[in-house]
C-alpha cells in the first residue's frame, strides 16, 4: 500500500495552542510555547521515516525548533507590540523518500473567525457607553467598573453580569453584529468602528448585553429599585455644558439594563445616594 503524508489540520493546531494561550497571542502578553503535533501517514499513524520540520512566516519575535516542533518567543518575555494584524504561517514536513505535506494557520487568530487575537482582546471588555465615561466589565463575568474619561483605574459597583463581547475561542462572535447596524464584528474591525456602537450614529444605544447612557454621567449608585432580585443602578446626567438636570435608572433584564424615562430634578446634580427607607410612624 502506498503510504502518503498527512499534515495536522487547521484546527488541530489551533487547538494545541489554545490549550497553552486561552486568549490568544495578544501583543504585550506573555506567551506559552507550543509544541505542533506531529505528521502522520494517511490513517493518522506516525511514519517510521525521519521527518524535517519547517515552519515558513513566522511572525516576528517568535521561532520554531524543528527537531523538537516547538514555537516559542525568542529572547524575549512578551509578544511583540507589532502583532497586530492577520498572519498566515505554514507548517510543512518532508521525508527522506520525498513523501510531503503542508498546513497554513494564522499563529493569532486562536478562533478562525477573521478577527485577530489582539482585537478580539481588546473588544473582550463589555463597555456601558456614554460621552465622557461608561461603565465596563472585565474579560468574562466579571464585576462592572465604572471609569471615566479613559483612565485605566475603576471603581466597583458591585454588579456582575456575562461579558458580551469577543470570546477568543469563539468564531461565531466574529461573525456577529452586536450593534444591529448589518455590518459584521470582523468587518467593523477592519473598518476601524466600534461594534458596541451602530455605525452612523452619534450616539450608542441599548442592544444584546450594552446599554448606553446618553449624557456625561456625574454620578452612580445601586440597588434592586423594583424589588425584581437584580442589582439596578442610577447615574445623575450632566447634559452639554454642564446644564444637565435629570437622573436616569437602568433596571436589570437578567443580562442587560433597561433605561426609564429621565427623571428631572435640581440642575446639575452630582450626586446620588441609593437606599432602603423605612416609614416612620409618630404617634
Amino acid at each position: 500500500m502506498n503510504i502518503t503524508l498527512s499534515a495536522p489540520s487547521r484546527e488541530e493546531i489551533h487547538a494545541v495552542i489554545a490549550d497553552n494561550n486561552p486568549i490568544g497571542i495578544v501583543p504585550g502578553m506573555a506567551f506559552n510555547e507550543v509544541t505542533i503535533p506531529p505528521c502522520t501517514d494517511q490513517n493518522g499513524n506516525l511514519v517510521t521515516e525521519d521527518i524535517d520540520y519547517q515552519v515558513t512566516n513566522l511572525p516576528e519575535g517568535f521561532i520554531f525548533i524543528n527537531n523538537t516542533r516547538i514555537i516559542s518567543l525568542t529572547e524575549r518575555d512578551t509578544v511583540p507590540d507589532t502583532l497586530k494584524e492577520l498572519v498566515t504561517t505554514t507548517y510543512a514536513c518532508e521525508t527522506n523518500s520525498g513523501l510531503k505535506a503542508e498546513q497554513e494557520f494564522e499563529l493569532n487568530d486562536l478562533d478562525e473567525g477573521g478577527v485577530t487575537d489582539f482585537y478580539e482582546f481588546l473588544n473582550s471588555e463589555v463597555p456601558l457607553l456614554n460621552q465622557n465615561g461608561y461603565f465596563q466589565l472585565n474579560l468574562y463575568s466579571a464585576p462592572l467598573y465604572r471609569v471615566l474619561f479613559n483612565n485605566i483605574w475603576g471603581i466597583e459597583t458591585g454588579i456582575t453580569i456575562q461579558s458580551a463581547g469577543l470570546d477568543p475561542q469563539n468564531p461565531d462572535d466574529d461573525r456577529a453584529d452586536f450593534d444591529d447596524d448589518l455590518i459584521t464584528n470582523a468587518d467593523e474591525i477592519k473598518n476601524q468602528t466600534n461594534i458596541f456602537i451602530a455605525t452612523g450614529n452619534d450616539i450608542s444605544f441599548a442592544t444584546r448585553n450594552v446599554t448606553s447612557i446618553d449624557s456625561a454621567l456625574v454620578a452612580f449608585a445601586t440597588a434592586d429599585f423594583n424589588n425584581a432580585g437584580q442589582i439596578d443602578f442610577a447615574v445623575t446626567n450632566r447634559g452639554d455644558r454642564w446644564s444637565g438636570n435629570t437622573i436616569t435608572v437602568f433596571l436589570a433584564d437578567n443580562n442587560n439594563f433597561v433605561p426609564s424615562p429621565s427623571i428631572v430634578v435640581g440642575s446639575n446634580p452630582a450626586s446620588i445616594l441609593a437606599a432602603m427607607f423605612v416609614p416612620l410612624f409618630v404617634e
